[in-house]
């Protein structure tokens, strides 16, 4: 791994513990044992090496999209799938910057996530199903699924009650939302 993808591999860990506000770039220099003039090498600002990480994310999430215009529900299960298989790093570092509104987005990085928008538009522009609606229960439950692994874990020391896998959870999202969307068309036979 070159220099390069080392500063952005252990960046993304930083964002995501210490959001963009927390993080100081005199700081993770020294975490990771570079000079700050080979931080800057690589990039120009914080908010820079910030949007890089998101980019990067979200053009593979955007990649890993498949469409299957015969089998909507396929095609749905296969954009849940993408959604819960993403890191907790990746998953905070959205919660963080969605909570702060945003504010430091490049076009580029809003263009992305816009585009994940336009994925489930074209699936579902045939039905009467807000795509909005869908976009928002899915990263929502995926969201909040891997960002409280840790917090489940936690609570699991202390109950005897077994918490939901990975697989259950993905599973019920799938089955609630194909059933949803098959009540939508159905009703507008």
């Amino acid at each position: 791994m070159n220099r390069r993808e080392y500063i952005l591999k252990e960046a993304t860990k930083h964002f995501a513990m210490k959001g963009f506000e927390g993080f100081r770039v005199n700081d993770f220099v020294k975490d990771i044992n570079i000079n700050k003039s080979t931080f800057y090498y690589y990039f120009n600002t914080k908010k820079d090496l910030f949007n890089e990480i998101l980019k990067r994310i979200l053009i593979k999430i955007n990649n890993e999209f498949i469409f299957t215009k015969d089998d909507l529900s396929k095609t749905i299960n296969h954009f849940i799938d993408v959604m819960f298989n993403r890191s907790e790093e990746e998953v905070l570092l959205f919660i963080r910057e969605v909570i702060n509104g945003g504010e430091h987005l490049s076009s580029d990085v809003l263009t992305l996530m816009l585009n994940i928008r336009s994925y489930l538009d074209n699936v579902l522009k045939d039905t009467s199903i807000n795509s909005f609606v869908i976009m928002h229960i899915v990263i929502g439950s995926s969201d909040f699924f891997i960002s409280s692994i840790k917090f489940r874990e936690k609570l699991s020391t202390l109950s005897n009650n077994k918490f939901i896998s990975k697989d259950e959870i993905v599973n019920e999202i799938k089955s609630i939302i194909n059933l949803y969307i098959r009540s939508k068309i159905e009703s507008n036979d």
